[in-house]
């Protein structure tokens, strides 16, 4: 995707590059995420490219011991397990 492209959503914003955190898939906290934003309405898309890259960091936390010994102290600790920082 390209910069300047008209919004698909309200049809009057353009969207524009931006580098922010957001959470993925309503689990995973991405710190680096590469979107583009209309900055009209504020409606964002993410590019395929910037997707896969995402998705291989998941499928990494996903399959780490790491990650299941984390759930389970939060577990043992009572402290929410929805939300995971990569």
């Amino acid at each position: 995707m390209r910069e300047n492209v008209e919004c698909v959503m309200c049809e009057k914003g353009e969207y524009k590059e931006v580098h922010k955190t957001e959470i993925f898939l309503d689990k995973y906290l991405i710190e680096d995420a590469h979107l583009y934003e209309c900055d009209t309405c504020g409606s964002d898309v993410i590019p395929q490219e910037e997707n896969r890259r995402i998705m291989e960091k998941v499928k990494k936390l996903e399959n780490s011991a790491l990650h299941r010994l984390m759930n389970k102290v939060k577990s043992w600790l009572f402290l929410p397990s929805k939300i995971q920082i990569l």
